[in-house]
């Protein structure tokens, strides 16, 4: 694919940068290459910078267990337990404990995870949960 020089001194150093920076296979290779040439023509100098987290996604590193399963059902009702108090709850090792339960002491069990933040408010809704409600109070 010939790319036209005329047509890429039209653009933007910002436009270029998106298009520098676009995922793989976005643009031909071609094109891509005569941007990156542009922009060093140019001196432009490109800042890759992480797009922020959408709704929902919180880094692992960020999530504290707040317990762990056996079962999968009971790690699937704890976790809906959380999400409708309104704070993010995630189950790792889920997936392969289903697929194959003999992986389930290796892995540690069904873990819940929550935001750091919301450790403490956690462990309270699940506290919660597991009382006995014929208990006298």
């Amino acid at each position: 694919m010939q790319v036209s020089r005329q047509k890429i001194l039209e653009f933007t150093d910002e436009d270029l940068g998106l298009i520098a920076t676009a995922d793989a296979g976005t643009y031909p290779d071609e094109v891509v290459l005569a941007v990156w040439e542009e922009l060093a023509a140019r001196g432009v100098v490109v800042e890759f910078i992480d797009p922020p987290a959408a709704p929902g996604e919180t880094p692992s590193e960020d999530l504290v267990t707040v317990a762990t399963f056996r079962n999968y059902v009971h790690a699937q009702f704890a976790q809906s337990r959380l999400l409708t108090s309104g704070m993010q709850a995630f189950l790792f090792d889920d997936n392969t404990i289903r697929i194959d339960w003999f992986w389930a002491t290796a892995l540690g069990f069904v873990k819940l995870r929550v935001p750091a933040g919301d450790t403490v408010e956690a462990l309270e809704i699940l506290r919660l949960g597991t009382a006995d409600p014929t208990a006298p109070s």
